[in-house]
């Protein structure tokens, strides 16, 4: 089961030529198409690039808004799955067949 977790990602910086919002200095580094979205909770878009050093990344969102101008300078968040815990394969109960043992005939 996922429940899903807001996070500011940052404020934005620009439009670029190949159409995809700027978030200079993010606040942390995201997933890879993770969902994007304003501060009303309207989808913006998806973690499309992340670029340059770790502790400051420039991330790039590709739009699926109508009007992607408006958006500069807004402040901009992700949604992240946060995954609950699960047992995986280490964790699963195993079932053994019992070995039968040969007879001393």
């Amino acid at each position: 089961m996922k429940t899903p977790q807001i996070r500011l990602l940052g404020k934005v910086s620009h439009l670029s030529e190949s159409g995809l919002l700027i978030v200079k200095g993010a606040e942390f580094i995201p997933q890879y198409g993770a969902k994007v979205v304003s501060e009303a909770i309207e989808d913006i878009g998806t973690i499309h690039r992340i670029l340059g050093p770790v502790k400051q990344p420039f991330v790039g969102i590709k739009v699926t808004s109508d009007k992607p101008q408006e958006l500069v300078n807004k402040k901009v968040f992700v949604i992240k799955e946060k995954r609950t815990k699960s047992r995986g394969k280490r964790g699963r109960k195993r079932k053994y067949e019992e070995k039968v043992k040969p007879s001393d005939d």
